[in-house]
């Protein structure tokens, strides 16, 4: 086993519910990073998880087991739990010596007790988490179902089929969000007008994370319906074998003369108008015909508006939930813009995207949240 310095070493916890997948998962890592030379079945008795003929019998997990691999330079030890009642001492244990979890959902039967259990323990020992979502590819399972959260919270939605999700791996080498490395995890293709309901709406967010995502025609189609409100990281970022480079965008002259709302953070400012000055690139950036400029960078939100600008900081305590502020930040802008002046929006913006960095996934916050964050900066 290749030896790691301390500071290269992870610790990483499976859990879940029993039956979800987490031995299988723990095979798949093993043999995607080299450690293993096969892909262990459980339903094969070939896992490398599952060491006891018991085990093995009944195919299920009854203690937990500590695996090693190699990663991008680190040494991780992945901790296969087991997911019964019965064992979950062996589970907590485990997170008693995690530096992270991961929490295996079965799509087949969504969120069970044990899921809820899994994540109760590890929110008490105040693990990240991240949520893996097993048995995608089986029958039973309308991968649609996954959006009920949101019709449960009164969103219309509307999805069309894809071959594959657009999806991206974020590298953050410093605290400069700004600078990351990004790699594919998948491209769903381009989108149709076809599969865009026209509905009624005050501002179209065009929400693209990869370059062919959205082309001109079809921005140039829903502009005739209404204001449109882009973020550029979906026109700039251009996929590169396995990697993912920013490039500019060809069509911005004509593109831009489409779009009311501009997202950019100042990488790709600096990209797009050569200026590192940020209010001239967004200067330059409003020349091309957008009418409001969001631009983003480490420490705040900088909105160029009828000729004005308004600022406003990030003040998080802790990066746990860097990834998404960018997205936060413009959401939070355009659905304040709706009934506020930019100026407000802005300090919005900016409080919002302060508590979303401090958690991994979306802000489930309240207003009441973001008035203390207000109050921290006075």
């Amino acid at each position: 086993m290749k030896a790691f310095p301390a500071e290269k070493v992870r610790t990483l916890a499976i859990i879940g519910h029993g039956g979800c997948g987490k031995t299988s998962l723990a095979d798949a890592l093993m043999f995607v990073s080299g450690a293993n030379d096969r892909h262990g079945r459980v339903d094969a008795g070939s896992s490398i998880g599952d060491t006891s003929d018991e085990e093995r019998e009944r195919r299920i997990s009854i203690q937990s087991h500590p695996l090693h691999m190699g990663w991008k330079g680190h040494g991780l030890f992945v901790i296969d739990t087991p997911g019964y009642a019965d064992f979950v001492g062996d589970m907590v244990c485990a997170l008693r010596v995690a530096d992270a979890a991961v929490v295996v959902v079965d799509a087949l039967t969504g969120v069970d007790v044990g899921t809820m259990r899994a994540w109760r323990f590890a929110e008490r020992r105040n693990l990240p988490r991240a949520v893996f979502i097993n048995k995608l590819d089986l029958e039973g399972r309308d991968a649609f179902d996954l959006l009920d959260e949101l019709k449960q919270a009164g969103v219309r939605t509307w999805a069309a089929p894809a071959p594959a999700t657009s999806g991206i791996e974020n590298i953050y080498d410093s605290a400069d969000m700004e600078r990351r490395i990004c790699k594919p995890l998948g491209f769903a293709g381009p989108f149709r007008l076809e599969d865009i309901p026209d509905v009624p709406a005050r501002i179209q967010v065009v929400a693209s994370i990869i370059a062919g995502e959205v082309d001109l025609p079809l921005l140039r189609a829903l502009a005739a319906r209404g204001p449109v409100a882009i973020d550029i990281q979906g026109f700039v970022r251009v996929r590169d074998n396995d990697e993912l480079v920013f490039r500019p965008w060809p069509d911005m002259e004509e593109g831009l003369q489409y779009v009311t709302y501009l997202k950019v953070d100042r990488a790709e400012a600096e990209l797009l108008t050569g200026h590192t000055e940020l209010w001239k690139a967004a200067r330059r950036l409003a020349e091309y015909g957008p009418r409001e400029i969001v631009l983003t960078q480490s420490s705040g939100v900088m909105v160029l508006a009828g000729g004005q600008f308004h600022r406003a900081p990030f003040t998080p305590r802790s990066l746990a939930g860097r990834t998404g502020r960018g997205d936060t930040c413009f959401a939070t802008y355009l659905g304040k813009r709706l009934s506020l002046d930019a100026e407000e929006a802005t300090r919005w913006a900016a409080a919002v995207t302060t508590l979303k960095q401090e958690e991994p996934g979306p802000w489930r916050g309240n207003p009441d949240d973001v008035e203390r964050v207000w109050q921290s900066w006075s």
